[in-house]
């Protein structure tokens, strides 16, 4: 039988098909859906609607229930996660059904004409082969399938939140409804469930009513902040800057530039004269007192100007903001909004920038220790990039070297500054001053006329891994796993668990070998001797596998208690160094029981 690897390779995989296929169809019939059913009437002359709008849940008994519209993506990752789940004893059922039933009827009396060790080293390659795979499954595969069924549930359950939220307000039998809330809970579960024709036909038709206004977000990104093009400027730069502007007899710009230049370098008399002369110029064009609307315009502009020079960046965005409405072609006006729009982006940001991300999905709940005296939490956190970033409710609670309590503040919104890796917490409106948040403190006073900026220890990578629950770190392979325990001991939290499950993966592929080395021997041990191939014995591998499950979760419990026992007497690296011991023992003993095995 010296094609025993190949055939014991197409056994495996045939059972590994047999077993995906067990688990889609099983998938299938235990999915449950919930969706948004009913119908819906209006009547646009009473501005009303008769709602018979329901949640239907497919079986109301199930714990876990998904939206019908991620059917198909549910079912085939819990699919893969059964699978990966249960491979190993999958792989063991089948290496023992091989060596006890099928070689043994295959080779009939003659029996092996090899040694048995000998047939059962030519094999060694595959199971390292496989060894891969299962350690490929388990660290690249079946983290991201776990995060994504997690996803989905979230999703579902906010989804449901937010048509809850609407339905309540259209069923209500108050006339005066607010159909601004409906429509933004009705779009916000439209972005997860985009399909559902009951859902989408109730927003059509609130859009529809005359009185409704949506509201529009859409110049929020039209009117981001430019980048910042004076960083790093040289004052040359800036002098040739502001005599360009001179030339064109556009003055404020002139004077912004060489005042800029003369603060990079006082000993620049080019600076001075343009600075100078441009001011000379702006005086010479100040209108009579005959014409009111225009001397008031270059009044407000001379305004914006000394108060961009004087630092107070917002105050200016407001003014040049109301003068760009009265004139589009004022080049210094512009210049001026630009500038002030550059240099607030540094401690503040809009409102609406923030709010557009209210429905969306994020990290939630992220509490931990920005250094020794700061608690900081964050209720949502959204993740854009590596480098962007929105936050909302944020709490931030500082102790005194005797650990009471010296500031303690709120804050609706924060926005993740890169550069200083901060988080700004004051937000203004886009078009109104009078309209801002900022934090509130509950214990201490403001240090400043408003402490708006926190500066933040971790970075928003770790921010993320901050938010994860320990229920979560099953979505995270081994080398985020590692980090996960940096970050959790900077940021006052206990690693062990994460230690702990962290050896649980490093020892999985050495159990894997184990396992499928002491499954040929056990196989080998009970080969039928009548040599007719038994069909009832194949009743029982749903049996054992099921058995082999149970006796695969008492061994990997054992070991976990003995590497947590290890783990908080000695220390990580002490435990890795037995468990790494340990595993090559059980090898060698499964090792073993092979050789000692008769032809």
């Amino acid at each position: 039988m010296d094609k025993l690897p190949q055939k014991t390779f197409i056994i495996i995989i045939s059972f590994y098909f047999a077993a995906f296929i067990y688990f889609f169809i099983f998938s299938i019939f235990n999915f449950s859906s919930v969706n948004i059913v009913g119908e819906t009437i209006s009547n646009p002359k009473l501005h009303s609607l008769n709602m018979d709008l329901s949640i239907q849940r497919e079986k109301p008994e199930s714990e876990i229930q998904i939206l019908s519209n991620f059917k198909i993506s549910w079912i085939l990752s819990n699919s893969v996660r059964l699978f990966i789940q249960y491979l190993l004893p999958i792989q063991s059922t089948a290496l023992i059904l091989a060596f006890s039933l099928i070689f043994p009827w295959k080779l009939g009396p003659q029996g092996l004409l090899s040694p048995f060790t000998d047939v059962i080293g030519k094999s060694i390659f595959l199971f390292l082969i496989l060894t891969l795979i299962f350690s490929g499954l388990t660290e690249g595969v079946l983290p991201g399938t776990l995060k994504k069924q997690s996803e989905q549930l979230y999703l579902t359950e906010i989804a449901i939140d937010y048509f809850e939220k609407a339905n309540n307000i259209l069923s209500s039998e108050n006339e005066d409804k607010n159909y601004s809330i409906i429509i933004e809970m009705l779009n916000a579960y439209l972005r997860i469930d985009p399909k559902n024709p009951v859902v989408k036909d109730t927003l059509d038709w609130a859009v529809s009513i005359g009185e409704i206004n949506n509201i529009d977000t859409s110049n929020s990104e039209k009117n981001a902040s430019p980048p910042n093009e004076l960083n790093n400027k040289k004052a040359a730069d800036l002098i040739i800057k502001a005599s360009d502007y001179f030339k064109k007899e556009e003055y404020f710009s002139a004077l912004y530039y060489a005042n800029l230049a003369f603060n990079l370098d006082k000993s620049r008399p080019e600076a001075q004269r343009i600075a100078a002369e441009s001011r000379e110029a702006i005086r010479s064009q100040e209108p009579d007192n005959s014409e009111i609307e225009a001397k008031r315009y270059y009044a407000q502009k001379r305004l914006g100007f000394e108060t961009l020079n004087e630092g107070n960046s917002i105050d200016a965005y407001y003014i040049f903001k109301d003068l760009s409405k009265d004139s589009t072609k004022d080049k210094d006006v512009q210049e001026f909004l630009n500038r002030s729009l550059e240099e607030i982006s540094d401690k503040s940001f809009f409102i609406d920038e923030a709010e557009k991300y209210l429905t969306v999905p994020g990290i939630d709940n992220i509490v931990f220790l920005n250094n020794p005296q700061t608690l900081i939490y964050i209720n949502k956190m959204i993740l854009l990039d590596e480098s962007k970033a929105f936050f909302f409710d944020i709490e931030v609670v500082k102790f005194d070297k005797f650990n009471k309590i010296e500031k303690h503040f709120t804050a609706p919104y924060g926005k993740y500054n890169a550069e200083s890796k901060s988080i700004i917490m004051y937000a203004i409106d886009r078009n109104y001053s009078n309209k801002s948040y900022k934090p509130v403190y509950i214990t201490g006073t403001e240090s400043e006329p408003y402490n708006i900026i926190q500066k933040l220890s971790p970075n928003l990578i770790d921010l993320n891994y901050l938010g994860q629950s320990l229920h979560s770190i099953n979505f995270m392979n081994i080398i985020e796993l590692y980090n996960y325990g940096s970050i959790l001991n900077n940021s006052g939290y206990i690693k062990e668990p994460v230690q702990i499950l962290l050896l649980e993966r490093i020892a999985s592929p050495f159990t894997f070998l184990i396992v499928s080395f002491l499954s040929i021997s056990l196989g080998w041990l009970l080969k039928i001797r009548k040599y007719t191939f038994p069909l009832f014995a194949l009743l029982f591998i749903p049996v054992i596998t099921y058995l082999i499950y149970n006796i695969l979760s008492i061994y990997e419990f054992g070991i976990d208690l003995i590497l947590g026992y290890s783990l908080l007497k000695i220390g990580f690296y002490p435990a890795l160094i037995i468990l790494l011991v340990t595993q090559a023992f059980f090898l060698f003993l499964s090792m073993v029981s092979i050789a000692s095995q008769k032809d």
